[in-house]
């Protein structure tokens, strides 16, 4: 038996659709990273 694993088995070759749960990754560093960069513009 194999080891379960969290991720499902990776059907995308690498520079093909990224898989929702990267996305949401991506989309939620750059909501953040926006966030964090008002607050400081603000701050200052």
């Amino acid at each position: 038996m194999r080891e379960p694993s969290i991720f499902p088995e990776r059907r995308y070759p690498p520079g093909a659709r990224q898989p929702p749960v990267a996305r949401l990754w991506v989309a939620l560093v750059v909501t953040v990273a926006f966030v964090v960069a008002l607050g400081i513009v603000v701050l200052s």
